[in-house]
């Protein structure tokens, strides 16, 4: 009936004012992935994937939070862990901040050097507050920019400061 599309619309267009900055980056981000014939403008075109290659060296290892949405080729012979992990395999959000943190380290102490946040999961550093916190005092952010934003796992900042 007219009234609950009307509801429906409503939600949508309230949803969409809300979420507007990040639709528009993101279609943005997506143009450019679709619109490159091999795949690599972004890589080209945004300093963040070269500003990642100087950090993170070809055959190191790196914790990848994305939520399995994007592809993972821009990042070259890097050893990728989707986040969380099971046997090799993306396996969804944690359940809370505890397990979070406990992948976090059963992941670094297997030889993960970073952790890398992808714009599809910007949220859980505030919806995991207690993870989000947990990594910001441990470790040096060592690149934040609008589509990553990396830790460097290998030296923990609390340890360096005892």
């Amino acid at each position: 009936n007219m009234r609950e599309r009307f509801l429906c619309y409503r939600e949508m267009w309230n949803w969409i004012r809300t979420y507007r900055t990040d639709l528009w980056n993101d279609l943005i981000l997506a143009g450019d992935y679709l619109l490159s014939p091999n795949r690599n403008l972004l890589r080209k075109l945004d300093r963040t994937y070269s500003r990642f290659d100087s950090l993170v060296s070809a055959g190191e290892t790196f914790i990848y939070v994305d939520q399995d949405t994007m592809e993972t080729e821009v990042f070259g012979d890097r050893i990728i862990i989707p986040f969380l992990e099971k046997e090799g395999l993306y396996d969804g959000v944690p359940s809370d901040d505890e397990m979070a943190i406990k992948e976090l380290e059963r992941l670094r102490r297997s030889g993960a050097n970073f952790i890398v946040l992808a714009r599809p999961a910007f949220w859980w550093l505030d919806y995991y507050s207690d993870f989000s916190s947990y990594i910001r005092t441990r470790f040096n952010c060592a690149l934040k920019s609008n589509r990553l934003i990396v830790f460097d796992l290998r030296k923990s900042v609390a340890a360096s400061l005892g």
